[in-house]
């Protein structure tokens, strides 16, 4: 396979996404909602948002984050998450992250 063709694949495209959502959550102190913006966003951006809501509820930043794109996504994933750890992992589907933005 050719290199471009290689990241359609399902695996490898996983892998590699993991990775890059596991980097961003490293530079965002841990904070799932910080790493997943970094991700769709970029990190200049999603930095810029961290400073205006330092110290505010999570809750809060999902809903003023600035791109509609990226709102919609840190929610969707968020959620999604939430579901498939209860489903799969029997816990209750709350947010390990930080209740409060770093």
């Amino acid at each position: 396979m050719r290199e471009a063709e290689e990241l359609l694949e399902p695996r490898l495209n996983a892998r590699l996404g993991g990775a890059l959502v596991g980097a961003e959550a490293k530079k965002f102190s841990g904070h799932l909602a910080l790493a997943l913006a970094a991700y769709n966003a970029g990190d200049e951006t999603t930095s810029a948002w961290a400073k205006k809501y330092a110290g505010q509820d999570f809750d809060i930043f999902a809903e003023e984050i600035g791109i509609q794109e990226t709102r919609g996504y840190v929610q969707r994933v968020l959620k999604t998450f939430g579901i498939y750890r209860w489903l799969y992992a029997g816990a209750p589907p709350v947010l390990a992250a930080a209740p409060v933005l770093p």
